[in-house]
């Protein structure tokens, strides 16, 4: 019913994620999690504003027990081009494949297509490196790694596409709620087994080359 002069609206009754027990949150951040990677990679439409207010364990009715996202007035939206790069990056990344992370980054607008691999690939691995080390994606933080970056902009000719500031936020505001509960998570790793259905399901023309990824390192071993 709604449409461009008319706003309907449905009352959730609920409290906020970040006032239950931690093993409450970590079981709906798991949910959250997973809907808000459908949203980013499969639909290409996302909650823009996911603060803990937007974020309620409903208590009533038949829905009670899940998990209501509120208020999407704030959204974006991730062309299918984008969509597939993010997780070729999120592959190449998790991986430690540099030069591939490069040529994600050049389809995702990040770099220059005449970018200097050459100077990129080393402050690449310096800014990267410390968050895949010690157990691969799972010693990644985004947070901290928003700050890094920031600062690698003046080293490299680096820019964002304008729906990247808001992914950001997004991702860093979950991030934090989950962090409440699990001061160990880490987003990138548990977001990499959705990103390995999502490979096994597609039949896009470049699915063999990331499943060659996923299964193989550089030395052709199995990983």
């Amino acid at each position: 019913m709604t449409r461009r002069r008319v706003l309907t609206m449905e009352w959730v009754t609920g409290v906020k994620l970040t006032t239950l027990p931690a093993e409450e949150v970590r079981q709906l951040v798991g949910v959250g999690q997973e809907a808000f990677l459908v949203q980013l990679l499969e639909v290409g439409f996302f909650h823009g504003d996911p603060h803990p207010g937007n974020l309620l364990k409903v208590t009533e009715g038949p829905d009670a027990g899940k998990l209501a996202l509120l208020d999407f007035g704030l959204v974006a939206e991730i062309p299918a081009h984008d969509r597939a790069a993010m997780v070729s990056a999120t592959i190449h990344l998790a991986n430690r494949n540099w030069a591939a992370l490069v040529d994600d980054f050049i389809d995702l607008e990040f770099l220059p297509r005449d970018a200097n691999r050459a100077v990129i690939i080393p402050v690449m691995e310096r800014v990267l490196g410390p968050y895949l080390r010690g157990g691969g994606a799972k010693a990644f933080n985004f947070q901290a790694l928003s700050q890094d970056l920031l600062t690698t902009t003046l080293e490299i000719p680096f820019s964002v596409p304008p729906y990247m500031s808001l992914l950001a936020r997004s991702v860093a505001t979950l991030e934090g709620i989950a962090l409440t509960a699990d001061p160990g998570y880490q987003m990138v790793a548990q977001a990499y087994p959705f990103v390995a259905r999502k490979v096994l399901r597609d039949d896009g023309s470049g699915t063999a080359a990331l499943l060659r990824d996923l299964v193989y390192d550089e030395q052709g071993k199995l990983r």
